[in-house]
């Protein structure tokens, strides 16, 4: 909510911007689901970073 400057119901996954995602599988699988969550975490810190 705080990287997008908006309300809770304004900040689901639609919302973020494309360059946040990278192309992992959505699995399911506890492993597959923290690396894309892990993913999601770094890209939006390197985005606030530029």
């Amino acid at each position: 909510m705080s990287m997008l400057k908006r309300d809770y119901t304004s900040s689901a996954k639609r919302h973020m911007p494309e360059e946040w995602f990278d192309d992992l599988p959505h699995t399911h699988l506890a492993v597959d689901d923290a690396l894309e969550q892990e993913a999601l975490f770094c890209n939006m810190l390197r985005g606030r970073a530029k």
